[in-house]
């Protein structure tokens, strides 16, 4: 039996790439010295980073990472160098009379167009 590609474990997985990729891009915005002055002028002329951030719209661990993850990155400035777009995104079928059931229901189906 195949694993489910949108499995709660490896929406998970997926939040944490994210995580480990804001937070080295803190650190390396975190340098102190001459050095960050100069990386921070670098950075400012820079285009941003794209951040995609795909989820479910009723999933409570989309919702729990949004609201606790998230804000993160408003609170230590990082959003100034990255262009954030949400995307709902659910675990969704395509039945063969071509109607859509959705993993957290027929609202969240309706959430995530």
């Amino acid at each position: 039996m195949a694993s489910n590609p949108r499995s709660p474990a490896k929406i998970f997985t997926l939040f944490s790439y994210v995580i480990l990729v804001v937070s080295l891009a803190h650190a390396r915005l975190g340098r102190s010295g001459s050095e960050s002055v100069a990386t921070d002028l670098t950075l400012l002329s820079a285009k941003k980073v794209m951040l995609d951030l795909y989820y479910e719209t009723l999933c409570p661990f989309s919702a729990k990472f949004i609201a606790e993850q998230l804000p993160r990155i408003f609170d230590n400035g990082l959003i100034d160098i990255v262009t954030l777009q949400l995307v709902p995104w659910g675990n969704a079928i395509i039945r063969p009379n071509k109607t859509f059931e959705c993993q957290h229901g027929t609202d969240e189906c309706k959430l995530n167009i």
